[in-house]
C-alpha cells in the first residue's frame, strides 16, 4: 500500500516535470522534425493520462475500499479526504491529457526564427 502511494507520487512529479520540459522544447533542424524523438513517449502518456482521466471520472471512488486508511483516520474524515481529493485527481488528469497533447501538436515543428 505504501510502496503504490510512494510510486504514484514519484509518477506525478517525473510527470509534471517531463510537461514543463516538453512545453519549451522544439526541434533544432529538419531532421529531428522529420524524426520527432520523444513522440512515442508523448503520445503514450496522452493515453494513459485520458484513460486514468476516464476511468476516475467515471469510477465511483469510495471510502471504504481503503480499510487502512480508513481505520487510520476514521470514517468521517477519510470519506471527507477522499471526496475533497478526487476532484483534484480528476483535474490533473484531464490538465495534464490537454498540456500533452498541445506538446504532441507543437513541440515537433520547426519554428521560424
Amino acid at each position: 500500500m505504501l510502496v503504490t502511494a510512494v510510486a504514484s507520487l514519484v509518477q506525478l512529479l517525473v510527470q509534471t516535470l517531463f510537461i514543463l520540459d516538453a512545453s519549451k522544447r522544439c526541434p533544432s533542424n529538419a531532421d529531428q522534425a522529420r524524426r520527432k524523438p520523444g513522440r512515442e513517449i508523448v503520445t503514450f502518456l496522452l493515453v494513459t493520462n485520458l484513460a486514468m482521466w476516464l476511468i476516475n471520472t467515471l469510477e465511483k471512488s469510495r471510502a471504504d475500499s481503503q480499510t487502512v486508511q480508513l481505520k487510520f483516520y476514521g470514517v468521517w474524515a477519510w470519506t471527507i479526504i477522499t471526496q475533497s481529493a478526487m476532484p483534484l485527481a480528476i483535474f490533473y488528469r484531464f490538465h495534464s491529457t490537454v498540456c500533452l497533447c498541445d506538446i504532441w501538436k507543437k513541440a515537433f515543428k520547426l519554428k521560424n526564427r
